[in-house]
């Protein structure tokens, strides 16, 4: 029944006889985890009022696949029959009069085959004595499906676990005292719960890597336009040098032009810059120019125009 969060018990007589319907809470509870539910699913196994003829699963036919909570109930049936009970066990499909369509109920028709071919969903517990019907929501549906179940009870003897017939695996090893996760059903539980914490596990860790990866790219990208930063600023700087250091050479050269000219100058005659000068006879020079040799400029070094660039001037004085 939908909405089932505990165990409820439903007796009515039939041919002479009480039956009880024991209504199980679903595995698929997003309020509770499976292995409280099927604790509370064992504390009804533990002790049954009488012995258990049968066990019905039901699944819905409309659903178009097999999702990870329906395999993982279907595999904690498996656990709580075990194999020897699985003629006891009857997989109902349900919501077929629901339909919409001739179309829809083909494909649910086509789906039902497919489940019962496949090992992995059904086909393993058909082979092995499981029975399949279908239910439409009517009580006449109700009734068959109860009748196969006693009838299969009846050619197949059940017991109560401690003389003769079979019975569910887990009432076994509950009566032996076995803990409900270590059960076949509670493995199954365990083992399931296992593989999600390592799943989150997993993301979580190549969350942080992902994390790490990012930071670090972040890092190396800081540290690239760091060094294009520092990469430019030692080109600037070597730039400004560069004009620094040539506007400096000119002036040396220039000045060693002008140095040069005076020191010329000089050395031909201190009295050049005056009126003139007197010969060893006492007679009267005139200076004039006879020579003007511009200077060869240096590569790269390149004189301003209008500073020294008449070159050096070479005086002469004629007799």
């Amino acid at each position: 029944m939908p909405n089932t969060t505990t165990c409820n018990q439903y007796q009515f007589s039939r041919a002479g006889a009480l039956i009880t319907l024991l209504d199980t809470p679903g595995l698929n509870d997003t309020s509770r985890n499976d292995l409280d539910i099927l604790t509370t699913i064992a504390g009804f196994l533990a002790n049954p009022p009488a012995p258990i003829s049968g066990v019905i699963f039901t699944h819905n036919i409309t659903s178009n696949r097999a999702t990870g909570s329906t395999r993982l109930a279907l595999d904690i049936a498996r656990g709580l029959c075990g194999s020897r009970f699985y003629p006891h066990l009857t997989l109902l499909t349900t919501m077929w009069n629901k339909l919409p369509s001739e179309d829809a109920l083909a494909e649910c028709v086509r789906r039902e085959g497919q489940f019962l071919a496949s090992p992995s969903h059904w086909g393993d517990l058909a082979v092995a004595g499981c029975q399949v019907q279908r239910f439409d929501g009517s009580r006449a549906a109700a009734e068959r499906v109860l009748e196969a179940v006693l009838a299969r009870a009846a050619s197949l003897p059940v017991g109560d676990g401690v003389g003769v017939g079979v019975v569910p695996q887990m009432v076994v090893e509950l009566r032996a005292g076995m803990p409900v996760e270590e059960t076949g059903a509670g493995m199954v539980v365990v083992t399931e719960r296992r593989r999600r914490e390592r799943e989150r596990e997993e993301e979580l860790i190549a969350m942080r890597e992902e994390e790490e990866e990012r930071l670090r790219e972040e890092r190396a990208q800081r540290a690239r336009l760091d060094r294009r930063q520092g990469h430019h600023g030692r080109r600037s700087s070597s730039a400004r040098h560069h004009r620094t250091g040539s506007s400096a050479s000119r002036s040396s050269v220039g000045g060693r032009h002008h140095d040069d000219r005076e020191v010329r100058y000089e050395r031909e005659d201190p009295m050049a810059y005056g009126d003139g000068g007197y010969d060893q006879m006492g007679r009267r020079v005139e200076p004039r120019v006879v020579q003007v040799n511009p200077p060869r400029p240096s590569r790269g070094n390149q004189p301003r125009r209008g500073f020294f660039d008449l070159g050096v001037v070479q005086v002469f004085f004629r007799g």
